[in-house]
């Protein structure tokens, strides 16, 4: 499902199963490695798990077995080591035991050398690189998270107005405005586990619900609208919140977070 025009994505993703060598710093006399798949990876960045809580926004070292033509450099070498930013770390559990989904953001073959000084500071994204990386700043403080992260991510995506004879709990899908009935393929601002910010022609009021299907990460959800912006300019946006699924941000192979710093 592609919307016509707002394909945004400045690096090609594929899904791929990568064998990979992940090292981090406890501090400057301590270090650990875990050996893990990379399951999704673009040229900017990389989502895989690992047994190890991470924090959000200290640097990782990827040494990947990557396709030639996702690399910005080393092309001809058998393994390419990449320094990523943690981006997101969520905990999950299934039939293999439990750990951690991250994502990180590549940011170069070096680490800033405020990282040797201090392995635990905290970085920030501050813009691209000449060669297509993320370049990152010094974050003053450690983040601060909203209870769900939003994720800046361009998401193709198709809204309609939900059906409210097929929904049983009815008393939160009553009185819809007046809402162009035709389906809407359109896109994403940002996405967090609960919700998304969207650009929408539908017409929308605050309180009315909507069918909301990606395809890539497969995600279907009923999503109601808890709030409207526009500055008569461009496309409005609507601000939704999906009422019976969480979408697997873990999925996304570069989800770079909008942070907030205390």
């Amino acid at each position: 499902m592609i919307a016509s025009g707002v394909e945004n994505r400045n690096s090609q993703r594929i899904q791929k199963s990568l064998s990979t060598i992940v090292k981090g710093k406890i501090n400057e006399d301590e270090s650990w490695k875990e050996l893990t798949e990379v399951k999704s990876i673009s040229r900017t960045g990389a989502g895989f798990s690992l047994k190890r809580e991470c924090q959000v926004g200290q640097l990782l070292s990827l040494l990947i077995p990557m396709p030639a033509n996702l690399r910005s450099y080393d092309e001809d070498k058998e393994l390419y080591r990449v320094w990523g930013l943690i981006q997101h770390c969520s905990p999950y559990t299934d039939e293999n035991g439990s750990g951690y989904h991250i994502g990180v953001a590549f940011v170069g073959r070096s680490a800033p050398e405020s990282y040797k000084n201090n392995p635990n500071q905290s970085y920030k994204i501050s813009g691209m690189s000449d060669e297509g990386l993320w370049k990152i700043a010094e974050a003053s403080r450690p983040f601060v998270h909203r209870k769900n992260p939003r994720y800046r991510a361009n998401i193709n995506v198709l809204l309609s107005i939900h059906s409210i004879e097929t929904e049983e709990n009815d008393e939160i899908l009553e009185g819809f405005g007046e809402m162009n009935n035709e389906p809407e393929t359109t896109f994403t601002e940002n996405i967090s586990l609960c919700g998304a910010l969207v650009f929408s022609n539908l017409g929308v009021s605050i309180g009315d619900c909507l069918n909301f299907v990606s395809g890539e990460p497969e995600f279907t959800t009923v999503a109601i609208v808890r709030n409207l912006t526009s500055d008569g300019k461009t496309v409005p946006k609507i601000h939704l919140e999906f009422v019976n699924q969480q979408f697997p941000i873990y999925k996304l192979s570069n989800p770079i977070e909008e942070k907030r710093e205390n």
